[in-house]
């Protein structure tokens, strides 16, 4: 990851984030074709507009519930983990919709404002893809996904909403509170998934 400073408040940045695994020296989760720069792979600017980035990234939504995960995000003990029945890409087998960790980062314009008196929003667009794995087609939509978040002293919530390009579309809002020696906090999430008929199933998670 770096950073140039371009004058006048804008910076140029950009971070290349690779996985590798240290007993075959090959990508981490190479049986699974998880790509290189899996981690992140973006290019952006960043200004007293807030900030933008072209690239393979989290989306606005799942960057911000992963964030409230002491765990990172790990499936060992995540409560951050999205609804089971969702993925970003449907025929991502990095992250199948049947595991619930379907937070693969994506292929998108990523766009965050700067906080205003505590209140800060993110917008991704993934646009469509013609790619298709077996019988499930990619490209029908595009990827939107939004969220909008507060943050003041030891309070923060958010809430956002996610479409995939299959039309799945996962809901969720969560919230933490600092203590100073222990952050609480819980998260609630809904996934209808349209490849499968009219279902939905629920999710929450303390902490």
């Amino acid at each position: 990851a770096g950073s140039e400073d371009l004058g006048g408040g804008l910076k140029a940045n950009f971070r290349l984030a690779q996985r590798f695994s240290p007993e075959s020296g090959l990508n981490d989760g190479t049986n699974a074709n998880r790509p290189t720069f899996q981690g992140e792979s973006t290019l952006g600017l960043s200004g007293e507009f807030g900030s933008v980035k072209l690239g393979r990234a989290l989306t606005a939504l799942q960057a911000s519930v992963n964030s409230t995960d002491p765990w990172g995000t790990l499936q060992q003990g995540s409560t951050a983990l999205l609804v089971k029945g969702y993925a970003t890409d449907i025929d991502n087998v990095a992250a199948p919709a049947a595991s619930g960790s379907g937070a693969a980062r994506t292929d998108g314009i990523f766009y965050t404002s700067p906080s205003f008196s505590g209140f800060t929003a993110s917008v991704t667009l993934g646009l469509k893809e013609s790619q298709s794995s077996g019988a499930v087609v990619i490209g029908a939509k595009n990827l939107t996904s939004f969220w909008l978040s507060y943050a003041a002293g030891p309070i923060m919530v958010g809430g956002g909403t996610e479409q995939n390009r299959t039309g799945d579309r996962v809901t969720a809002v969560l919230g933490t509170y600092d203590f100073g020696v222990a952050k609480v906090g819980a998260g609630y999430g809904v996934v209808n998934p349209i490849a499968v008929g009219a279902r939905s199933e629920e999710h929450t998670s303390e902490l």
